[in-house]
């Protein structure tokens, strides 16, 4: 989906998640999330965003997952990241291609780049091995920026993160 322009995709975002979200949970919550997301990308401490993730898919009504079978795909886990991250207004950038591959999704901020690789833990390959082995950190090494990479596993039965691995370049 294209959008006119970063106020419009912030929208839209915004509009998502509120919609994931609010069932059954309160303002207060929802705000404490929205900024433990934020605050883990804007001061560089992307190890924070574990807990703020697990607690949200934790919040997902297990009905939503009946008669279908989302929880199976990578895509699905991604683009709740996807659509954090652009509703709070982050610079984004989905399947971001390189010379030897593509990364899943590049979070940019004045002071950082974060390097998100995905995987169903069926998967037989380790996220964060992926971003090192492909070495996607290379198309931003002049940037004078600090690289994250950051590798997620999702479990299908858990409907939840199953490993979060950070590593500072």
């Amino acid at each position: 989906m294209q959008f006119p322009n970063k106020e419009v995709r912030i929208g839209f975002s915004d509009y998502l998640l509120r919609m994931f979200y609010n069932f059954g949970v309160g303002a207060n919550q929802r705000t404490r999330l929205y900024k433990s997301i934020y605050f883990a990308i804007a001061e560089n401490k992307p190890e924070d965003l574990k807990l703020a993730f697990i607690s949200f898919f934790a919040n997902i009504p297990v009905d939503w997952y009946r008669k279908n079978d989302i929880n199976k795909f990578e895509g699905f886990y991604a683009s709740m990241f996807y659509a954090f991250f652009a509703a709070l207004g982050f610079d984004i950038i989905p399947e971001d291609f390189t010379n030897k591959g593509k990364i899943d999704l590049t979070v940019s901020t004045d002071t950082g780049i974060f390097i998100f690789e995905f995987k169903m833990k069926t998967n037989q390959k380790n996220a964060l091995e992926q971003i090192k082995a492909n070495k996607y950190h290379e198309k931003y090494l002049n940037q004078n920026k600090e690289i994250y990479l950051i590798g997620i596993e999702f479990n299908e039965n858990k409907k939840n993160i199953s490993m979060f691995e950070c590593e500072k370049l």
